[in-house]
């Protein structure tokens, strides 16, 4: 037993050795990335590896998490509390999941960016770099009119905006698109297995058929199956279930389960014109008002929110 105990206790060691070293060397290649282009550099985890759990990405400073350049900050504090106003950076994590390669993203506020999704073991999209930001080519030529008028209703301060805007590096689409394919080359080059923590999720699920068989269970029928019952129909006590499932995949049932009737009510909300109660009501939720906390808590936006920013994105 003795042994056994030592063996796990050595192979977590090496584990954490592992990405202590790659994490390490992946921080030293963005900020090589800021310091020769002069560019912010952001990393935001996809919505599956949020919902699963920590993702290695978490390793990185929080600089990286988001946008903290100076105009980026006045847009955000501005009057009407709306934050950046309709910008939404979790939709363009899944449309650089979609696209699968560099392109430029030129947010409501007029900057540009160069985007492209991260992939980890197995080709799992884990997470979206986003290089910027610039003024484009397209927006310098309008001037800072255009820029006031695409945050006009927000209330910002446009003389601090005007100083940010005038401080902000132009450069036109073909050069931002070259640093993206530059930068995305480089971190595919730091190994096919980018994100530790996706490799030994699905190392565990391997481990443990029982609980890929829930998993295929749960996904057709999120809000009809309950704990107990896909419990007795693997023949296992729920109790041991619960505490699998919950090792396997650094969540326990409930909150699995609530991913995923939001992940169909964004589908319901973003492909269909019924109402948010009948949405969720469909999805599972016993009360609208708890519903629109589940799916804020999860995307940050209200239901309302999400349906309409979607919506805007496809015209």
């Amino acid at each position: 037993m003795a042994k056994n105990e030592n063996s796990h206790g050595g192979k977590t060691r090496e584990s954490i050795r592992f990405k202590e070293a790659f994490y390490g060397n992946l921080l030293e290649l963005l900020l090589t990335i800021e310091e020769i282009t002069g560019l912010e550099v952001c990393i935001y985890p996809s919505m599956g590896n949020r919902a699963l759990a920590d993702t290695g990405i978490t390793h990185l400073p929080h600089s990286f998490s988001s946008h903290f350049g100076e105009f980026c900050r006045i847009v955000k504090a501005n009057r009407s509390g709306r934050g950046c106003g309709g910008y939404d950076s979790h939709m363009t994590v899944k449309k650089s999941a979609e696209i699968g390669k560099p392109f430029v993203n030129v947010c409501h506020a007029g900057l540009g960016e160069v985007v492209f999704p991260v992939y980890g073991y197995n080709k799992i999209h884990i997470a979206t770099v986003f290089i910027g930001q610039v003024i484009t080519s397209e927006i310098d030529g309008m001037g800072f009119p255009e820029i006031v008028r695409r945050v006009h209703d927000l209330g910002v301060d446009e003389r601090k905006l005007l100083a940010a805007y005038h401080r902000l590096p132009r450069m036109g689409r073909e050069k931002l698109l070259r640093i993206g394919t530059m930068a995305d080359l480089a971190i595919r080059g730091l190994g096919s297995v980018m994100d530790f923590e996706t490799f030994e999720h699905q190392v565990m699920l391997n481990q443990y058929p029982v609980i890929q068989q829930a998993l295929r269970m749960i996904t057709p029928n999120p809000h009809n199956l309950s704990e107990g019952q896909i419990a007795d129909s693997l023949n296992l006590h729920q109790s041991y279930f619960s505490r699998l499932f919950k090792k396997v995949m650094k969540c326990n049932f409930q909150t699995y389960v609530t991913m995923k009737k939001i992940q169909r009510a964004k589908n319901m909300l973003h492909h269909s014109s019924s109402s948010i109660m009948r949405i969720s009501e469909s999805c599972g939720f016993s009360r609208q008002s708890y519903f629109t906390l589940n799916f804020k808590k999860i995307t940050g936006m209200t239901p309302s929110e999400y349906r309409r920013i979607r919506r805007q994105s496809d015209k």
